[in-house]
């Protein structure tokens, strides 16, 4: 008895599994029958035909040319001829070297450089952060660490000469 019940659930179990089978290859060679798509409202064709193309790459290739755009990422880069690193007559610059570089402190560091009206320039390397302050005076260089400090971002003064 437990051995026929046996062989039974185990067939029921592959005609189950064969007719899904069967069913799935049905599913998919239906999509396949119909090359033509059409779009009553702008009465536009949309011709395609998948038998067409062998890759991907001239499936697109094959699609009509089309008025919209797809969205992208947009950087623009603003360079003002007012003042720049290359307009300094001094040689002297200074960079400020900061062990911690996240999200919050780059808030604070934008804010403090907007106070002082500063142009810079970060360069971060892992958590380590460097930035190039537009200045050659030192006092104001001071200031801008005094300023960070207050947001609990310590860094070190480094002068370079240009």
């Amino acid at each position: 008895m437990k051995t026929n019940s046996l062989y039974l659930i185990l067939a029921v179990i592959f005609v189950v599994v064969f007719g899904g089978f069967i069913a799935l290859f049905v599913y998919a060679n239906l999509g396949l029958s119909s090359p033509f798509v059409w779009t009553t409202n702008n009465n536009v064709n949309l011709e395609y035909n998948y038998q067409k193309s062998d890759n991907w790459l001239e499936k697109i290739a094959e699609f009509k040319n089309n008025s919209s755009v797809l969205p992208t990422n947009l950087m623009i880069i603003n360079i003002e001829e007012k003042k720049t690193f290359a307009n300094n007559k001094s040689s002297k610059q200074y960079i400020l070297v900061i062990n911690r570089c996240d999200f919050y402190s780059m808030f604070c560091i934008n804010r403090v450089f907007k106070d002082f009206n500063l142009n810079f320039t970060v360069v971060k390397n892992g958590d380590i952060a460097t930035i190039y302050i537009d200045t050659d005076n030192k006092d104001i260089a001071l200031d801008v660490v005094n300023g960070l400090k207050k947001y609990n971002i310590h860094t070190t003064l480094k002068e370079i000469n240009l």
